[in-house]
């Protein structure tokens, strides 16, 4: 790893690290390597797959409804129809505003609000509509960014709000049960992409995802440095 750093002109130190936790492996993080997906998402997208490929064992996931609200690249939807999910996309801010949407309580049994929440003025109120929206133990899937720029949308289209770790998507989805949570990051990471580019994570990334799967940059986060933070919550 360090002739690897020293080779991309990065000075590598050597220093104890907080505890590092696992990522998920498996075929789901190979699709991910070769497929467009942003290259940071990649240890987010493969978690949260995994989970949903668990809540679909036996088929449990077959038939039901699911909407995403917000937009996004499709990843986290085509894992939910692998599942078996009829699934759906709801049209774009400000056609849909996610602090108030115009659909009737109850009427989808999973929601999906991927990197929405931190250009959303009142999340909580984003939470309130996803808790009426779902149908009896429903979950949502929702993941944002955490050390990250700031980024905005075009022609002031949104703006960018908040940073939600994974405590603190758990106060903003109280009166849900929190059925996993977590984040993905590592000071190694942060290293690279901010002397690459003084845009960090929102430049051009410093190297290919199967340079970073075989460096070990997607192998660990170190509980500090989160690019990535996500959650599935379920309605009680």
């Amino acid at each position: 790893m360090t002739a690897f750093m020293r080779r991309l002109g990065l000075e590598f130190y050597v220093a104890p690290l907080p505890k590092k936790t696992a990522a998920q492996e498996g075929a789901t993080r190979n699709r991910l390597l070769d497929g467009n997906v942003n290259w940071l998402r990649v240890p987010m997208y493969s978690a949260i797959s995994e989970e949903i490929a668990n809540q679909g064992r036996g088929g449990l996931l077959r038939g039901k409804k699911a909407i995403e609200l917000g937009g996004s690249e499709g990843t986290l939807l085509s894992a939910l129809r692998e599942n078996g999910v009829l699934t759906e996309v709801a049209p774009d801010y400000p056609v849909i505003d996610v602090e108030k949407v115009p659909f009737p309580d109850g009427s989808y049994d999973i929601i999906l609000l991927d990197q929405v929440l931190e250009h959303v003025k009142h999340p909580w109120r984003a939470t309130q509509e996803v808790h009426r929206l779902l149908k009896g133990e429903g979950f949502c899937i929702c993941t944002s960014v955490f050390v990250y720029p700031i980024h905005k949308g075009f022609v002031g289209s949104f703006g960018d709000y908040y940073r939600f770790s994974p405590d603190g998507f758990g106060s903003l989805f109280e009166g849900f049960k929190i059925l996993k949570s977590g984040g993905w990051g590592n000071a190694e990471i942060m290293r690279l992409v901010y002397t690459h580019s003084e845009r960090g994570p929102e430049g051009a990334a410093p190297i290919s995802k199967q340079q970073a799967k075989e460096s070990g940059l997607y192998d660990y986060s170190d509980g500090m440095n989160y690019l990535m933070t996500w959650c599935i919550a379920q309605k009680v």
